[in-house]
């Protein structure tokens, strides 16, 4: 919620220091917007290829009697794949919804 409160704050900041949807843009103005969304669009992404890794292991590991310890890390990194196109996709997403 703090992550959130203080995107939204410098976001507003951004917007209203440097004229970014009126008027004349200043450069500098654009590239501080830019850098903000990205970096803020990278803390909101990752989590999500994290939580889909250890989402798919857990899973396996708590409906198997015997876990295997090889077949764990064998899920994991076949979840890799569609943990890296969950992070791309939610990062495209957001820089979409707040870039415009």
């Amino acid at each position: 919620m703090l992550c959130i409160m203080i995107f939204v704050a410098g976001y507003l900041w951004i917007i209203d220091r440097y004229h970014i949807f009126s008027g004349p843009v200043d450069p500098v103005g654009l590239e501080w917007f830019w850098c903000w969304i990205m970096g803020f669009g990278l803390l909101f992404s990752v989590p999500v290829g994290v939580l889909t890794v250890a989402a798919g292991v857990l899973t396996y590991r708590c409906h198997t009697d015997h876990p295997r310890r090889g077949l764990s890390i064998l899920i994991g990194l076949l979840l890799t794949f569609p943990a890296i196109c969950a992070v791309l996709f939610t990062f495209l997403v957001f820089i979409a919804v707040f870039q415009g």
